[in-house]
């Protein structure tokens, strides 16, 4: 997985050529919460002792560390002073460290990637490592840290979400965290919070019409953006009304449009031409976020952490260092033979002849696995 600074990081899909899918799940056990939070128990995470002579050189020296962060080390490490200026204010007030990350929006409404519309196991999985980073830290510092994790439902709109699902996942996402026992560590608020000031439409308007015009002027700085994140965001925008089938051809980036049928490339242009409107408005979004200085006002002295990592932020590991993907992007699965989560596109999991067992949580409030066990 690479990071990339102006969306979330991303793989390909695995071989789309081959669509041999087979019928290799069996039906497996259903888990309680309480047994959830036994399984979760399990998972082994970084145990990190930073050296430094202050409190705040410890810390900094923590998300330095190999086993925590993500990205290149020196978007971090070139703000030394700062990041401990940063930490210096919650320290000398003796008050916990607040951390803000954004993410959790909603599971992708894409076939090829997962069946599900609500958190599960691989939203447990991230949970369960920025829980680790808040562990770490109060080794270092007794009053530790909370993390403000702001769900990003509100990019649904630009990429074919109904709003009753990302407001569902939202509620789900925060009862995993209540039965999982993590209310001190994590505090849940919508992004779409900000919606609600009064100059937010005509900012994120204001914002739109700029974009599209340096779209269509392919304005140097915008257009570096736009190729940082047209192919991740071709691959979230809803493609749920196509056949399987067919969609294994459109993400196919070895089959160019000469070599598909009408049918292919029908699908491309639409989805294409969505992918540059959701582009427009996603970066129209973020920068409505900054303009209103949201996140500032609702966590002041917030400190940033990221996984699509840049300079200002703290560049952190998503679930470990084996994961291809971020939990919304495919489905869970744990591997007897490896001991190791990892999250997958569900497509690839049905064409690689090892047998997956389904296991279920009792309180899901979808019927659809919550993670999958593979046998090989």
């Amino acid at each position: 997985m690479k990071s990339n600074p102006y969306v979330y990081p991303t793989v390909p899909f695995k071989k789309l050529a081959n669509k041999n899918i087979l019928d290799n799940f069996t039906a497996g056990k259903e888990l309680s919460f309480k047994a959830l939070k036994e399984e979760v128990a399990k998972i082994k995470q970084p145990k990190v002792s930073p050296k430094g002579k202050s409190v705040e050189e410890k810390i900094l020296n923590l998300f330095l560390d190999s086993k925590v962060i993500f990205g290149p080390k020196e978007f971090i490490s070139r703000d030394k002073k700062n990041w401990e200026e940063k930490f210096a204010y919650f320290v000398q007030k003796n008050k916990p460290l607040q951390f803000t990350i954004l993410g959790f929006p909603f599971k992708m409404p894409v076939a090829l990637k997962t069946s599900r519309k609500m958190p599960d196991m691989g939203e447990v999985l991230a949970l369960s490592r920025l829980k680790s980073i808040v562990d770490n830290i109060k080794k270092i510092y007794d009053p530790g840290a909370v993390i403000h994790i702001f769900t990003e439902g509100g990019f649904g709109p630009f990429n074919g979400v109904a709003k009753n699902t990302w407001v569902d996942y939202d509620k789900f996402l925060r009862k995993i965290i209540k039965n999982l026992a993590w209310n001190k560590e994590f505090r849940v608020r919508m992004l779409s919070e900000m919606e609600g000031d009064a100059n937010f439409k005509k900012n994120f308007k204001l914002r739109i019409l700029e974009n599209k015009k340096l779209l269509a002027d392919k304005d140097t700085d915008f257009m570096k953006k736009y190729t940082g994140t047209v192919s991740p965001l071709f691959k979230i925008v809803t493609s749920k009304k196509y056949a399987e089938d067919l969609l294994m051809d459109v993400y196919n980036e070895n089959l160019p449009d000469d070599e598909v049928s009408q049918g292919v490339i029908a699908a491309r242009n639409d989805m294409r031409k969505r992918t540059d409107n959701c582009i427009v408005h996603y970066f129209a979004y973020l920068k409505t976020r900054d303009d209103l200085d949201f996140l500032n006002k609702t966590i002041p002295h917030y400190l940033a952490l990221s996984v699509s990592p840049k300079p200002g932020r703290l560049g952190v590991t998503p679930i470990n260092e084996k994961c291809r993907l971020l939990p919304y992007h495919g489905v869970p699965v744990y591997s007897t033979k490896n001991k190791t989560w990892t999250i997958e596109y569900l497509i690839d999991i049905r064409r690689d002849g090892v047998k997956y067992e389904k296991v279920f949580l009792t309180e899901d409030v979808e019927n659809e696995p919550f993670f999958y066990i593979r046998k090989g």
